[in-house]
């Protein structure tokens, strides 16, 4: 074999020994690379904060720079290589990272499943209440009435003949309030005026007589409606005098009455009143007893309430 020959082959055995080395030392191939060292970093198109962002990085991942300068204002030019194969390329603060030989590495941004929103709440519908059924009010009844007052007019009919000769048949005029004590019984006050001009039998001479009732008594009712037929008994006080030439009597004595009747509610408490009634008081203003009592009917206007 040639010198020649044997000093090439030496030759490029030193040199395969020398690729060998760097390649095992990675002296040759090495590649300069940055770690992120900020909670997140971005990688814009241009050295310029105003500029798009491509990338978004987080603490820990380690870059390969595309060049060892710093760019003015601060930048590290970087590549980025995705998982497709697809290679970007951007700037990075150099303030954000700092220089290591680990591999690249790049910490991606963890994706969150996006918040899947509650179902909507279901509109709760009030149970429906069933409907109250009001009792229906009946309107209260008017309340009774059991009170009344009223006034009257009466014709007087004396049964003593001797006191009709001298004085005749003539007008009463009486006054009453009633009371309800139970049910349809009622208590009475009533008060009379009668009054007549007459001759005396033998001299023919004037005479005046006045007689002046008051008492009370007990009334009940027998029917109840718009017509009210009553009875009712009573006493009475009787104030009597006369006036004539001969002298002037006063006498004063205790009889009593019955009385029937009925009275019509009208409208309202209006009431109109027809009465029946026979009293009784015998006394003596003169030489002989008489009854100054008799027969009276009449009529009468009141108010219940």
């Amino acid at each position: 074999m040639k010198f020649e020959d044997i000093k090439k082959r030496v030759i490029k055995v030193i040199i395969l020994v020398i690729l060998l080395f760097y390649s095992v030392s990675g002296g040759f191939s090495q590649e300069k690379r940055i770690k992120v060292i900020a909670e997140r970093a971005n990688i814009y198109l241009q050295p310029n904060i105003s500029s798009a962002v491509i990338e978004k990085v987080k603490r820990d991942s380690v870059i390969t720079l595309r060049s060892v300068n710093i760019v003015r204002g601060g930048w590290y030019y970087v590549g980025l290589t995705s998982e497709t194969g697809i290679t970007k390329t951007g700037y990075i603060q150099a303030s954000l990272v700092e220089l290591t030989n680990l591999p690249p590495r790049i910490i991606r941004e963890e994706k969150k499943e996006p918040e899947v929103p509650p179902p909507p709440l279901k509109p709760v519908i009030p149970k429906k209440e069933k409907p109250r059924i009001e009792k229906e009010v009946k309107p209260k009844p008017p309340k009774k009435r059991n009170n009344y007052i009223k006034a009257g007019v009466n014709y007087f009919s004396p049964p003593e003949q001797r006191f009709k000769d001298v004085y005749g048949n003539g007008m009463t005029y009486s006054g009453e309030i009633g009371i309800g004590v139970w049910k349809g019984l009622k208590l009475w006050i009533s008060g009379g005026y009668f009054t007549k001009k007459g001759e005396l039998f033998f001299t023919k001479e004037k005479t005046k007589v006045r007689i002046f009732p008051i008492g009370g008594g007990i009334k009940y009712l027998l029917t109840e409606g718009r017509a009210n037929l009553y009875t009712g008994m009573g006493l009475y006080y009787y104030q009597f005098k006369e006036t004539n030439p001969i002298g002037d009597v006063s006498k004063s004595g205790l009889g009593y009455v019955g009385q029937i009747g009925v009275f019509l509610k009208v409208i309202g408490g209006l009431i109109v009143d027809f009465n029946l009634d026979y009293s009784y008081c015998r006394m003596r203003p003169v030489e002989r007893s008489i009854n100054i009592g008799g027969f009276q009917a009449g009529i009468g206007l009141g108010y219940e309430f």
